[in-house]
């Protein structure tokens, strides 16, 4: 399983690191641009915004899309400079960026305030037209896409069936909430863990916590361990947190980790230093925590190695992650 997540580790570094311009980016501007995202991927746009405004206008498209995404969480509407940035990124090729300029957006129509200068008609048609023509060669995220164009579960079920993670993580979600019809609640149950366990196989962080909970129900204890210490190791900061919470509480019962404060307090540290989504909750578990002097240093030199060795905090946030224009 550590083979796969590294594979899918490696595959999201490549994807940031090369984009369809006329010149690569310098090694300089590739790690600005990741800096940049693993800013975006913990919601500190604050932070992101300078970094990967310098890299979008070198050209690159995953920049410019993420720096559009930006600011329209900024504005809570489509606005000239979004629009103009999406744009840039949709020249591209960039599906996603021409899903955003697809004219959906409710509360720049609410305002009157959409930008003027979007043919939003023409770049619906070649969002959909581009994704078809990748879907009729199989490939999964593009039936994903299509599915987020048009509510359309078979599309989601197809892109599930051709492997993409993200589509298969999202199908068992969508079936825990009552999509798709089953004959019984078993049937139901049974397809959330399907999908769910085959997006996990692939190392998907998401699915991999979500996973480890299916598991533990069905009493598979070590197993459960497992995946969700994979996906606390990939960074993902919900998996992080539960980690913590179940290192400061004991989990014997549902995941066999016993208790150790040392490396709650240091997870739960990570989290504060980060000032992640989930930061005011460990902010009040640690405070729970005593611990002596020498176990806090401990922790703290716990929290840098951990650091050192595994990949940056992260939300794991798909690209479409929120239906603003949708």
């Amino acid at each position: 399983m550590k083979n796969k997540i590294f594979s899918l580790l490696l595959l999201s570094s490549v994807l940031f690191g090369f984009s369809a311009t006329a010149a690569p980016l310098t090694t300089e501007q590739q790690q600005i641009k990741q800096q940049g995202i693993n800013y975006y991927m913990i919601q500190h746009c604050e932070l992101a915004e300078p970094l990967l405004k310098q890299v979008a206008e070198a050209g690159d498209k995953d920049s410019q899309y993420y720096y559009a995404d930006c600011r329209y969480q900024d504005t809570q509407m489509l606005t000239d400079e979004s629009a103009y940035w999406y744009q840039q990124a949709a020249e591209q090729g960039d599906i996603y960026a021409m899903m955003r300029l697809s004219g959906n957006d409710r509360w720049c129509k609410t305002f009157n305030q959409c930008p003027k200068n979007i043919d939003t008609t023409t770049w619906r048609n070649k969002a959909k037209q581009q994704a078809l023509a990748k879907a009729k060669q199989g490939d999964g995220e593009a039936m994903l896409q299509l599915y987020l164009m048009t509510d359309d579960i078979a599309w989601l079920e197809k892109g599930a069936a051709a492997g993409d993670p993200v589509a298969q993580y999202t199908l068992g979600r969508k079936y825990h909430d009552r999509a798709g019809n089953f004959a019984t609640p078993e049937l139901r149950e049974a397809a959330v863990a399907k999908w769910t366990k085959a997006s996990a196989e692939q190392g998907y962080p998401k699915a991999m916590y979500r996973y480890a909970y299916i598991l533990s129900k069905q009493k598979k204890i070590d197993e459960a361990q497992q995946y969700l210490i994979d996906s606390v190791n990939t960074g993902y900061v919900d998996a992080i947190f539960t980690y913590a919470i179940i290192l400061n509480d004991g989990g014997v019962k549902k995941f066999n980790i016993p208790q150790d404060l040392v490396k709650s307090y240091a997870l739960f540290s990570l989290l504060i230093s980060h000032n992640t989504r989930n930061s005011w909750l460990a902010e009040s578990s640690i405070k729970k925590i005593s611990l002596s002097k020498e176990q806090i240093e401990q922790a703290k030199a716990y929290a840098e190695q951990w650091q050192k060795e595994h990949p940056p905090l992260s939300e794991y946030y798909t690209k479409y992650h929120y239906p603003a224009f949708h």
